[in-house]
C-alpha cells in the first residue's frame, strides 16, 4: 500500500530513536511457544483502519484454517498490533512482538510503518513478508513483498498493456515532481518502450486546478496510463469528459485505489473504463478467489474486504507452504523454534518456492525480495454509462 501517512525519512528518524532492545540476538523469546507465532503491525485505528482491519481479519482466518488442517506438527498463533501507519509506533510494536515470542511476521500494512518495523529488527532475525507495503524502501530494508513494489508496478503495467491493449494508442499522465509517480512512469517507459508511447503529459501539483492542457495532449489516446493518486485522477477524468473518446481506458497503478469512494465523484457516471493494476478481483469466478471471498464475507464485515486482505491471506499460506516444503525433505519444525532459525529456513525456501493463491498463481520471489507474478486489471466502474 502506498505510504500516505509518513515519509520514509521521517520513519527512519523515528525508529532510530527507539531503544532497539528486542533483536539483540542470543535469547530465544519463543522458547515457551506452543504454536508458531505470526506477528504484524498495521493501522487498526485512524483513517486507514479499513486496510489494517482487513489484513488482521484475513490473517486470523488463514491461521484458523491451517490449524484445522494440521493434525500434528507445528501450529500457528497470531498477534497483531495497531501502529496507525506510524513508523515509530511500528518499531515499538516490533520490539513488543519479538519479546513476546514472534517467530515470523507479515511486517506492516503501510510502507512508512514497514520501514520502521524492519529497522527495529537490527540483526534481521525475523522473516518478514508484507501483504501491502509497496515502497521500494520496503524490499530494500529486507522485507519480502506479496504486493507489487512501486517501481515494479510500472514494469508490470507495461507488460499488461502490451499484451491486452496491443495496437492501441497509449498515453501517460504522471506527476513529474513526485517520486512515486515518476518512478512508476520511468519503469513503464523502460518496459513499454518510450518510442511506443503515443503521448506523455505531466504535472507537478496534486492540487492542479485544471488539466485542460494535459487533456489536449492525450485526447487521441485509446489507453491513458495514470500512475498517480486518485485525487488528481478525479480532476483529470472530469476535465477529459467529452474530449477523450468514450471507449478509451483509464488504467492506473495502486494510487487509484479508493477513487470509487471519493465524495461527489461517481465512477459509473463516466463512459470510459476506469481500471487499475491489481492482483485481486473480488468478483473473479476462480475457485480460490470465490472460496476466499465467500468465507471472508461470512465471517467478517464485507466492507473490510480488499486486495490487502486477500494478499495477507496469501502471505500466511505462502509461509505455511514453505514450511511444509522444508518438512517434506525429512526435516521438522518445532513450535518453539527461534525466530532466527525459522528465518534461515524460510529465506532459503523462498529462493525456489512457487505459490498458488488468491492473488496469483505461479508466484515466485526475486533475489531482491520483490514478488514475481502476473498482474490483473481491476475494473473500478463496471456499471458505467455506455455511449
Amino acid at each position: 500500500m502506498k505510504n500516505t501517512l509518513k515519509t520514509f525519512a521521517a520513519s527512519v528518524l523515528a525508529f532510530s530513536s527507539v531503544a532497539l532492545l528486542a533483536a539483540c540476538g542470543g535469547k530465544n523469546y519463543a522458547a515457551n511457544n506452543k504454536a508458531i507465532m505470526i506477528g504484524n503491525s498495521g493501522p487498526l485505528t485512524g483513517p486507514y483502519a479499513i486496510y489494517g482491519t482487513g489484513v488482521k481479519n484475513a490473517i486470523e482466518m488463514a491461521v484458523e484454517e491451517i490449524n484445522a488442517k494440521q493434525t500434528d506438527g507445528f501450529k500457528f498463533s497470531y498477534t497483531g498490533k495497531d501502529d496507525q501507519g506510524d513508523g515509530e509506533i511500528a518499531a515499538q510494536n516490533f520490539n513488543t512482538l519479538y519479546e513476546s515470542g514472534m517467530q515470523v511476521s507479515l511486517g506492516c500494512v503501510t510502507s512508512g510503518a514497514c520501514v520502521g518495523f524492519a529497522g527495529a529488527d537490527e540483526n534481521n532475525e525475523v522473516f518478514k513478508l508484507t501483504p501491502s507495503a509497496t515502497a521500494d524502501a520496503v524490499y530494500k530494508a529486507g522485507v519480502y513483498q506479496m504486493c507489487f513494489s512501486d517501481s515494479g508496478q510500472g514494469t508490470a503495467a507495461a507488460k499488461y498493456v502490451k499484451e491486452y491493449y496491443k495496437g492501441k494508442k497509449v498515453g501517460v499522465l504522471y506527476n513529474s515532481a513526485q517520486d512515486y509517480s515518476k518512478g512508476i512512469y520511468q519503469n513503464f517507459a523502460k518496459e513499454f518502450g518510450e518510442a511506443n508511447i503515443t503521448a506523455t503529459a505531466t504535472f507537478t501539483d496534486d492540487a492542479t486546478a485544471s488539466f485542460d492542457g494535459q487533456v489536449t495532449t492525450l485526447k487521441d489516446c485509446d489507453v491513458v496510463f495514470l500512475p498517480i493518486y486518485y485525487t488528481p485522477a478525479t480532476t483529470f477524468i472530469r476535465a477529459a469528459f467529452g474530449k477523450i473518446a468514450d471507449n478509451a481506458v483509464y488504467f492506473g497503478a495502486d494510487g487509484l485505489d479508493g477513487i470509487d469512494g471519493v465524495e461527489g465523484f461517481d465512477v459509473n457516471s463516466f463512459p470510459q473504463k476506469i481500471s487499475m493494476l491489481s492482483h485481486f478481483n473480488a468478483a473473479s469466478t476462480a475457485t480460490a478467489t470465490s472460496t476466499f471471498v465467500s468465507a471472508y464475507n461470512s465471517k467478517y464485515d464485507p466492507k473490510s474486504l480488499n486486495q490487502f486482505a486477500a494478499s495477507a491471506y496469501d502471505c500466511v499460506y505462502a509461509i505455511y507452504g514453505m514450511m511444509k516444503n522444508y518438512e517434506s525433505k525429512g526435516n521438522s519444525i518445532a513450535n518453539n523454534i527461534a525466530a532466527k532459525d525459522l528465518n534461515a529456513i524460510l529465506t532459503e525456501e523462498i529462493k525456489t518456492y512457487t505459490f498458488d493463491g488468491v492473488t496469483g498463481t505461479g508466484v515466485k520471489w526475486n533475489a531482491d525480495n520483490t514478488v514475481d507474478k502476473t498482474p490483473l486489471e481491476f475494473e473500478i466502474n463496471p456499471n458505467r454509462v455506455h455511449s
